[in-house]
């Protein structure tokens, strides 16, 4: 990058690139309170005045449409930066806030200082904010200008914009998911890794390591959460069914960013709201290979699974808890359908499994309405598989155990756990439209 700042820096190809960070997706649901006012992001232009920018999912990633009589305004790199500067400092008042935080060294005070600057940055540079922002006064005018920014390599390089990226992408994943922009306070899936990542925090960590990932966390939510979800899930996730946003016409046109293979391959991500039936699938996989799933308990009750899969893959997003802010019509998929179904394949999967993964799932771990008699006969699996020590229980004890204990195998189970088992398999990425272009950078 030149170490002039030239008002047509070309930054957007690095934030694009930026964009392949590390990521590890969780699940959870969680309440979120959003920022007060007093917080709020202040910007040089209004979020009142809305142009409408249609989402278009190709075969190479997501494009924006947006009508030709639609006025856009622009904005240099220049002041991209100095209203980054302006929000971190002196909205988010970060000289007095780190210093309320002694478990942040100095370094990391810089370190996320950085940070939440490049946020800030990519945010306002590429029209990403969606709400929680307010215009800025003439006083505030006058003093954004007025900031430096001949020290921009600091903050508009690949290394920070990388970090920005990342959070940012993170932080519409884990609401996707968590219902939080987040993931609570600590930050969780998506969001969580990235803070463990970026600032070398272990997932079992210490009190006083926990504390620091606190304070950077609310710090990170700060930055994050104004966001125009809307706008940025579908650029992160497939398959969400959202296909409009409304975005300020006051800032420059907003431009799709280049996903990383990691966001590309979430075609089957679960909305905050349906988790239970993508843990049943997930459960069945599990278990198939172990012969046991064909004496399940009224095996009818997996076409419920298919049904609630059904739901997810028609209506995407619209099954969310925030799908009315997203500008989409609610859709309901219950939950309890599969509740006792989880109930018994959760026990399976604990039992059986106890170090998997899966196993570590809350939505497993309820055991309201297990079936008694799938309950011996697990139990009884678990004690032939420690008599013997091993991981994989006998064919011979298996079949004495089942003739034993299990009830009666019907062929109706059997193709209803294939049916469900297939559900997990990948589907084809779907084909490019013939005469797709690649989408422009953002001339800044």
């Amino acid at each position: 990058m030149s170490t002039e700042l030239a008002d047509n820096i070309d930054s957007s190809d690095s934030i694009k690139t930026a964009f392949n960070g590390p990521l590890i997706a969780g699940v959870g649901a969680l309440a979120d309170p959003g920022l007060s006012a007093t917080n709020y992001h202040v910007l040089p232009w209004s979020i009142q005045e809305k142009n409408l920018v249609r989402i278009k999912e190709t075969g190479s990633g997501i494009e924006y449409e947006t009508t030709a009589n639609a006025q856009w305004s622009g904005i240099t790199a220049k002041r991209a930066l100095q209203w980054a500067k302006f929000n971190v400092d002196a909205v988010w008042n970060y000289e007095d806030w780190s210093s309320k935080h002694a478990e942040l060294t100095e370094e990391l005070r810089r370190n996320l200082r950085r940070d939440l600057v490049t946020i800030l940055y990519v945010m306002i540079a590429y029209n990403y904010h969606g709400t929680e922002s307010t215009l800025a006064s003439t006083e505030q005018v006058t003093a954004a200008r007025l900031i430096p920014t001949a020290d921009h390599e600091d903050y508009l390089n690949p290394t920070t914009l990388n970090r920005a990226a990342t959070f940012i992408a993170a932080r519409c994943h884990t609401k996707y998911q968590t219902n939080h922009a987040i993931g609570g306070s600590q930050g969780s899936a998506s969001m969580g890794a990235a803070i463990r990542a970026f600032y070398e925090i272990p997932a079992t960590a210490s009190a006083s390591q926990n504390a620091r990932r606190t304070a950077i966390a609310s710090a990170i939510y700060w930055a994050v959460h104004p966001v125009n979800e809307a706008l940025l899930i579908p650029t992160v996730l497939r398959g969400t069914k959202m296909f409009q946003a409304r975005v300020p016409s006051g800032g420059p046109k907003p431009t799709t960013l280049m996903m990383d293979e990691f966001f590309q391959l979430r075609a089957t991500t679960p909305p905050a709201g349906t988790h239970f039936y993508y843990v049943c699938v997930a459960s069945v996989r599990l278990l198939r290979p172990m012969g046991i799933l064909e004496l399940l308990p009224e095996p009818a009750r997996l076409a419920d699974v298919n049904i609630g899969w059904l739901l997810i893959s028609t209506h995407g997003a619209a099954l969310h808890p925030a799908a009315r802010y997203w500008g989409l019509d609610k859709q309901s998929c219950n939950q309890r359908l599969v509740e006792s179904l989880c109930a018994d394949l959760g026990y399976a999967v604990r039992k059986l499994f106890p170090v998997s993964t899966l196993a570590q799932s809350p939505i497993l771990r309820n055991e309201n309405g297990i079936n008694s008699g799938w309950k011996t006969f697990i139990d009884a699996l678990r004690q032939a598989m420690d008599k013997a020590g091993e991981t994989m229980v006998d064919e011979t004890v298996l079949a004495e155990i089942k003739k034993r204990i299990a009830p009666t195998v019907t062929a109706d189970a059997r193709a209803r756990i294939e049916d469900v088992a297939r559900l997990l398999d990948p589907a084809p990425a779907p084909a490019a439209d013939e005469g797709d272009e690649p989408v422009d950078a953002l001339d800044l």
